[in-house]
């Protein structure tokens, strides 16, 4: 396999875009909206542009691509949990696999297996797991001490659920096993959760029409406590949701991971609430508890301007037991049974935390609001610093990606250690990073809250590399972040030089070309989040570095007084040189770097203004 990268992230180097005063958005943006169609769920997507080999992109040695796929739709809503890091210190992961346009017949579970050496699975993926077309693969760890794994998908053709497992995770064969299903039903778009034995599974009713217990298109919950040879609970509607008669999509749902007995899940739509739903008892009762009251339930009638949620949802236990969810944000108008606008600059990622009340009414979740009450944990990020957000917009010729239902900000996800950090991590539109000019380029963004003093970091753009402009040709989405941790957060993400997936074409925006995609893991140390240091990529900086390229001696210019520290890494990101000390204004600061071999560094000076970052040669 081809090795890229370090398995962590330098985040010394990636610290960067994380100033904590949301930008304002350019008065020719606040009310640009576009029209979509109401969807409960996709339906198989057969077409795609010209495939562009793999070759054509490049990562940088501080990742490992792990897998590929063209076949680069990973969800229609909610971005499952498809990283697992297990307690011996072996990951495993999954993704959906394709590699043949259109009808991608070998389409399935995409997997690898690090076992504490390297990833044991060659790439490009040779193949799925499974024996039968799949898609929507969803993983967990299973056994009383997490010693097998456990894979459940779809077959879309027979509309069955396909279960793949191994006793010992990372080796043998997969033992496969078509589920039953309740006569007439077509389960669809799994997701699992799993306690030792015990596999938790949710799925949605394929066809739209289709009325079960008297609820349309429902959702079902299955339970067996047996590492799945039966199970004793078969697609029921838990209770609390009948209410929701018109029911819900594909993928619009996401388990946190279990504590013991309880296990709790969130679920919703654009037109319907936000509901928590917990159990105490491993899924024989449910509570339901509303996180946001739809002001215009089922979009019934024509509604005026509200916020919703963008259907991209993520939840998690405290070691408490008290449960977390983060979602996505939309402001939509125009509402109809058949289709919505949208005002497609709207971003930002809410958290709602158990216990507090439930959000409500048409400004509910309006961002300005949720910032003010400190509930808007994640925003778009103004890249230049200079005050407004997607001031590059061209309007009929500037576009943001298209990943269904999900805004500029969206895919969250959540994870929480044993001392209550919180970790949020999400994709967002990138201003000033654009495919052709066209298309905002997305990048993966992540947050802490800490539990000890009660505040929330700095948000972090999670690169791995030493020059963020390595990435600006770089779309980074379908986060997938590991419920499990040790010292590092574990994530899976989707790499593609292209924005957009094409899978899915749409006539407005224009179709994007495709290509490969490589499925990569990166580590986040946890330590590197931070609290209180303003991180702002200075574009017009107030610090020089010269000459360059440079042989022995690099002399460093200060405009402005300031703390300062700077770090020099080579070419594989490893830091080989760092200073911490004081400037007074006009200052001129020598450093003697002829001890270091020739070739290309990267330095990185943090003030008290910002950070500035500048690669230099080495002669």
């Amino acid at each position: 396999m081809r090795k890229l990268l370090l398995i962590s992230v330098i985040m010394a180097t990636t610290l960067s875009l994380t100033a904590q005063n949301r930008a304002n958005l350019p008065s020719n943006w606040q009310n640009y909206k576009v029209t979509k169609s109401v969807q409960h769920a996709i339906l198989e997507p057969q077409t795609a542009q010209n495939v562009i080999n793999s070759s054509e992109k490049a990562l940088f040695p501080v990742e490992w691509e792990i897998g590929t796929t063209s076949y680069d739709l990973q969800t229609n809503c909610t971005m499952d949990s498809r990283c697992h890091l297990f307690p011996d210190g072996t990951v495993g992961a999954t993704w959906t696999f394709g590699t043949t346009p259109n009808a991608y017949p070998e389409r399935g579970t995409g997997y690898n297996y690090y076992d504490n050496t390297s990833w044991t699975i060659a790439v490009p993926t040779p193949a799925r797991i499974e024996n039968v077309r799949t898609g929507w693969p969803s993983y967990a760890a299973l056994g009383t001490n997490e010693e097998g794994e456990v894979v459940i998908a779809h077959d879309f053709t027979a509309f069955t659920l396909v279960m793949n497992q191994r006793v010992t995770k990372g080796t043998g064969v997969w033992a496969q096993t078509i589920l039953s299903k309740v006569t007439g039903t077509k389960p669809c778009w799994p997701r699992i959760c799993t306690s030792e034995n015990t596999i938790h599974v949710i799925t949605n009713e394929q066809d739209t029409g289709f009325v079960y217990n008297g609820v349309k298109q429902p959702l079902y919950y299955s339970r067996s406590q047996d590492a799945g040879a039966t199970w004793d609970i078969q697609q029921v509607v838990p209770a609390g949701l009948e209410t929701y008669t018109d029911g819900f999509g594909g993928d619009q749902y996401a388990w946190a991971k279990p504590q013991g007995n309880t296990i709790a899940f969130v679920t919703g739509s654009m037109s319907t609430d936000l509901v928590l739903m917990k159990s105490t008892d491993a899924g024989t009762n449910w509570t339901k508890t509303v996180v946001f009251q739809n002001p215009h339930p089922n979009f019934e009638v024509s509604v005026d301007t509200f916020y919703t949620t963008d259907e991209t949802y993520a939840v998690e236990l405290d070691p408490s037991g008290n449960a977390h969810v983060v979602f996505g944000i939309k402001r939509i108008i125009n509402v109809s049974s058949t289709s919505y606008s949208y005002f497609v600059t709207v971003n930002g990622i809410g958290i709602w935390n158990e216990g507090s009340p439930a959000y409500s009414g048409l400004d509910g979740l309006n961002p300005d609001t949720l910032d003010l009450q400190g509930n808007l944990v994640g925003w778009a990020q103004d890249r230049n610093g200079d005050g407004d957000l997607f001031d590059d917009y061209i309007e009929g010729t500037t576009h943001f990606a298209y990943y269904r239902y999900g805004g500029p900000c969206s895919q969250p996800q959540i994870s929480i250690d044993a001392n209550g950090d919180m970790y949020v991590v999400y994709t967002s539109a990138c201003e000033h990073l654009k495919y052709n000019n066209i298309y905002y380029y997305s990048h993966i963004y992540g947050r802490k809250y800490f539990a000890s003093s009660g505040q929330w970091g700095q948000i972090v753009e999670l690169l791995a590399s030493p020059d963020p402009t390595d990435y600006d040709g770089a779309e980074m989405v379908y986060p997938s972040l590991s419920k499990t941790m040790d010292s590092q957060l574990h994530i899976v993400y989707q790499y593609d030089i292209n924005p957009g997936a094409y899978v899915e074409p749409v006539a407005n925006p224009p179709a994007i070309q495709g290509s490969q995609n490589s499925m990569v893991y990166l580590t986040v140390d946890k330590s590197d989040f931070i609290v209180n240091r303003k991180e702002i990529n200075l574009t017009n900086p107030t610090v020089n570095v010269f000459p360059n390229p440079v042989a022995n001696n690099m002399t460093v210019s200060f405009v402005k007084s300031s703390d300062v520290v700077m770090n020099i890494y080579n070419s594989l990101g490893a830091l080989v040189m760092s200073n911490k000390f004081y400037v007074n204004k006009g200052a001129l600061k020598d450093f003697n770097i002829s001890h270091l071999s020739s070739g290309i560094y990267m330095v990185k000076i943090q003030t008290a203004e910002g950070t500035y970052t500048n690669k230099i040669i080495k002669n």
